[in-house]
């Protein structure tokens, strides 16, 4: 039941607790208490004076009280207790004061701002207020509950009971003043603002607030005037007016008819009068007497006219005086009849026009029910035009289907023959290939060892391993070539260097034959699985020319004409496969099957000299058969043999010949020549070689180094021979270009300049260089290019000029030539 005084050990852990601030003070800590008995004996003036009671009204009689005296030590400790509470209330009472500055402070700048003195003292009295409570709260409990008490029925109070009845938290005290201040310029709940602070925010917070910022004393203020401001009023000015047009239109409409008829009303009254009426009312009565007779005398006259007539009739209106006297009239009767005579005019012109309108269109009717009869019944010439139209139709459906079909076919099989006809090309490919390497690895090989010869060094080490192996099967064929000759060309001089090496072992052209074979039984069996209406050149032309015998217009308007080349290729193309045209030297386009087809194409209902039918095989060769020759020129065909360039020029002069639409302003024909003179640039610039050798090497029979420079001079003359036979397509400049400038200036003058020039193969040189020209190359001579070939001429001339004058003068002559390119 008694209450047991505590250790100082407790006191001292609390004393060292108490120390700290602290944001709460629980109410029923000893502290608490001890502050309760400091209240009980503040208004003596010892502590000892007055005793501390103790209440056991809880187990006995209220009025009954039991008094105990208290220890003078624990006296002490309690008014050192309290004193110490005190000092960290304060020390806590401050720092939430300097909480609350910094907030406020953080809101409105303080760097070199001045506040007003009633701003200040408001924000001092306010700090007072939550101190006050503070203290009253711990010091005073009864008075801190009266100052509620007395603040119940306050609005603020209401608001934030929940932060009044304890200590408030800095948070709180911010939230508070912020709604303070918020009622406080706005006006509400009965706060009237002191200041005008709402001036101060618009003029922004980057600048000093003087005192006078908040006067509203003097009139002309400054005001400052931004151009978002201004649009924002003309907007505003510009909803205003459209809310009043929008406010008349939904007045009722007969709300506004009203307003109308007044206004008309008002200005009625306004314009009109009685002096108007009456010089109005005696201006009708004269114009009426007036214009009464004339009316009279033309409703007499004029009858109506029962008919429509299209026109323009102008509506002269009566002239109008103010004032009108009979007696001052200039109207004549010579003026009536004179308009009566214009209307008798006009009426008769439109008359005119609706009679060549009503014989315009008797005529469309005629033409018209004509053309129901012949699409009816048809002439004595003609079929009806409705037959015609069904079997025009009929071709239609029958040519779409059919036509459609054998591009399906041609697609589907246009693979296998782009196989075929590359694998028989790849095979001529091939073997030139070969050739050409042989060649030029030969010539590598020649001079390598001419070269050692000339050195002294000794030649079986050089024709030792594969080289050796080369030199023994170049000197093999060349053997077989000679005899060859011998037999073949008795009584014909050769030379060494005109023949062209290409020939090959026995199994290399075995298994060509048998790759050839192949191509042409692939060829055959291609269309073995497809209908003749779509595999047969004949079948596929009935029925274009159906089509051109049906209806020729649209023929020719959907350029069929053109698209029968592109058809026809893949036939074209399997036949040219078949034959070899570099080899073949008898080979005619006019023998082949393709070319026999297109040339019986022919129709009862056409005439034999149809343009389309004529140009039909011309077509042809310049769309498919140009093309593939020029395939063959870029991949197979060796400038070097004259065989294979006798036999293509060959047939390119039968077809320039026979067809005179093959000309060089066709794109294929063009490609053509072009590709044959790079073929011609290239072999001038790969395959001829002028070795250069010391005079005591070319003397020396034993080096072979004179054997082949003759050999190269002599392969120079077959590759002038060569081009010179496409000199009928070619242009004279071109030639010049490719013979003078190309291989005489170059390759045949520098085998002239390191031969002998006084020796008897000197003079068939030069004769063959002579023969090998032509005047037409002449005129494009140029000096500068020439000068080196002119010169060795000119010493071989002085040297032949006592033992062989006859050779000496034509040698001269052809100088002349030259120089002078004639």
């Amino acid at each position: 039941m008694f209450r047991k005084p505590k250790n100082k050990t407790a006191i001292r852990q609390r004393q060292a607790e108490e120390n700290e601030p602290s944001d709460k003070v629980e109410k029923n800590s000893p502290s608490n208490q001890a502050v309760e008995d400091s209240e009980e004996t503040e208004d003596t003036t010892t502590i000892t004076s007055k005793k501390p009671l103790l209440s056991f009204a809880s187990d006995e009689d209220e009025h009954e009280e039991f008094k105990l005296k208290k220890d003078k030590k624990k006296l002490k400790e309690a008014r050192l207790m309290r004193k110490l509470e005190r000092q960290a209330q304060e020390i806590e009472i401050k720092k939430e004061v300097e909480l609350v500055d910094e907030i406020e402070f953080s809101i409105i700048p303080t760097k070199n701002v001045k506040i007003e003195d009633d701003y200040i003292s408001h924000k001092e009295t306010s700090k007072m207020d939550v101190i006050y409570q503070k203290r009253t709260t711990i010091e005073n409990p009864e008075l801190s509950m009266k100052y509620d008490n007395d603040y119940a029925d306050d609005d603020t109070y209401s608001k934030f009971s929940t932060t009044l009845n304890k200590i408030p938290d800095s948070k709180a005290v911010y939230e508070a003043r912020k709604k303070r201040e918020r009622l406080r310029a706005q006006g509400h709940d009965g706060y009237i603002p002191l200041d005008d602070d709402q001036k101060i925010r618009e003029k922004g917070s980057q600048r000093l607030i003087r005192e006078d910022d908040n006067d509203d004393s003097e009139e002309d203020t400054e005001k400052f005037y931004s151009s978002r401001e201004i649009a924002m009023e003309e907007d505003t000015k510009r909803r205003e007016l459209q809310n009043q047009f929008l406010e008349h239109e939904e007045r009722s409409p007969a709300q506004s008819d009203d307003e109308i008829d007044r206004w008309e009303q008002q200005q009625i009254l306004k314009a009109v009068g009685a002096s108007t009426i009456g010089q109005m009312r005696q201006e009708y009565e004269i114009t009426t007497e007036f214009f009464k007779k004339i009316r009279e005398e033309d409703e007499e006259r004029s009858r109506p006219v029962e008919m429509d007539i299209d026109m323009d009739v102008e509506n002269v209106p009566p002239a109008t005086t103010s004032k009108f006297e009979p007696s001052a009239s200039h109207v004549t009767m010579g003026d009536i009849l004179s308009k009566l005579a214009l209307r008798l005019q006009d009426r008769e012109e439109s008359l005119n026009t609706l009679r060549q309108n009503i014989d315009k269109l008797q005529t469309n009717i005629d033409e018209n029910k004509e053309q129901i009869r012949l699409l009816e019944t048809g002439d004595k010439n003609k079929p009806p035009v409705s037959q015609e139209l069904s079997e025009k139709y009929k071709m239609y459906q029958e040519a779409k289907l059919y036509f459609r079909s054998l591009l399906d076919c041609l697609n589907d099989k246009m693979t296998e023959i782009n196989a075929l006809t590359d694998k028989r090309r790849g095979i001529a490919k091939a073997k030139t290939q070969r050739i050409i390497a042989r060649r030029r690895r030969d010539i590598r090989d020649s001079y390598d060892e001419c070269s050692a010869a000339a050195a002294g060094k000794n030649i079986a080490l050089i024709k030792a391993g594969d080289h050796g192996v080369r030199a023994a099967e170049r000197e093999a064929r060349r053997g077989r070539r000679r005899r060859e000759r011998e037999g073949n060309l008795e009584g014909i001089s050769h030379e060494e260097g005109l023949s062209t090496d290409d020939e090959e072992t026995t199994s290399r052209l075995v298994a060509d034959q048998e790759i050839h074979a192949e191509v042409i039984e692939g060829i055959k069996a291609i269309f073995v699985d497809a209908s003749e209406d779509y595999s047969r050149i004949p079948r596929i032309m009935n029925r274009l020319i159906k089509w051109l015998v049906v209806d020729e217009k649209s023929f020719e308007n959907a350029y069929v004409h053109l698209c029968i080349p592109k058809i026809l290729s893949p036939f074209v193309c399997l036949e040219l496969s078949k034959n070899d045209i570099l080899k073949n030297a008898t080979l005619r386009l006019e023998d082949m099957e393709w070319y026999k087809d297109l040339l019986s194409v022919d129709s009862p209902e056409l005439r034999q000299d149809h343009p389309i039918i004529v140009g039909l095989i011309p077509l042809v060769i310049e769309k498919v058969v140009v093309p593939f020759i020029t395939d063959v020129v870029n991949e197979e065909w060796d400038p070097l043999s004259l065989k294979q360039t006798r036999n293509l020029a060959t047939l390119l002069d039968t077809i320039v010949k026979e067809y005179p639409t093959i000309t060089e302003k066709s794109k294929s024909v063009a490609r053509l020549f072009a590709a044959i003179q790079e073929k011609a640039k290239e072999a001038v610039s790969e395959d001829l070689f002028i070795p250069m050798y010391s005079k005591q090497s070319i003397e020396n029979i034993n080096t072979g180094c004179r054997a082949f420079l003759d050999r190269q001079f002599w392969t120079s003359v077959k590759l002038i021979r060569s081009l010179s036979l496409f000199s009928k397509f070619f242009a004279p400049y071109t030639m010049h270009q490719l013979v003078f400038e190309g291989i005489l200036s170059v390759s045949c003058g520098l085998a002239l300049q390191m031969g002998e020039s006084n020796d008897s193969s000197t003079i068939k040189k030069v004769r063959a260089i002579i023969a090998e020209t032509r005047n037409e190359w002449m005129p494009f001579m140029n000096q500068a290019n020439m000068r080196s070939l002119i010169a060795i001429l000119s010493k071989i001339s002085e040297e032949f000029d006592k033992s062989n004058r006859e050779f000496s003068k034509q040698v001269r002559r052809y100088i002349d030539r030259l120089k002078n390119g004639e």
